[in-house]
């Protein structure tokens, strides 16, 4: 699944499924796990909009600080990494984003994971834990619908 990101701006043959569905395919798949990193070590969730391929993770004993990943277009969607004040994913600045923590998915969810194992700590807490998956994780299904169309629409054109 990796490999998409060579297809990045470059022609499609017929019938292969869109670089832009295994872009929204792998979101989906990456923030499904750092939601069960965030079950696991108590942090809150914040998912990014529609295209803004990025999530926020914060704790209330972090002192008002927030780590933030997001998948940047502008390298190809590699992962980057900062820490903000700001927890809505959609105000923070591609700019901010300064930490490359992995070429795919795997690499920044094993950056991720020493990040909250390194700041874990002990929460009593009867504050009901916060998860919003974002517009970006919930467009996966869209886009698993279109590109299904897609496809059917290539394969009919070469019945014809």
């Amino acid at each position: 699944m990796a490999d998409w990101r060579n297809k990045i701006g470059k022609k499609q043959e017929k019938s292969e499924i869109n670089w832009r569905f295994l872009l929204h395919k792998e979101f989906f798949e990456f923030m499904n796990e750092v939601h069960t990193l965030a079950e696991i070590y108590n942090w809150n969730l914040w998912g990014g909009g529609v295209d803004n391929y990025a999530v926020t993770l914060s704790q209330r004993k972090f002192n008002g600080i927030h780590c933030s990943i997001k998948m940047l277009a502008r390298d190809n969607y590699k992962y980057y990494f900062c820490l903000t004040r700001e927890i809505n994913p959609n105000n923070i600045k591609n700019e901010e984003y300064t930490e490359f923590i992995g070429e795919n998915m795997d690499e920044a969810l094993k950056y991720l994971h020493t990040f909250l194992l390194d700041n874990d700590y002990e929460i009593e807490s009867k504050e009901e834990k916060f998860i919003y998956m974002g517009g970006a994780y919930d467009r996966y299904f869209l886009a698993k619908k279109w590109e299904s169309e897609r496809l059917l629409e290539e394969k009919a054109k070469e019945l014809v």
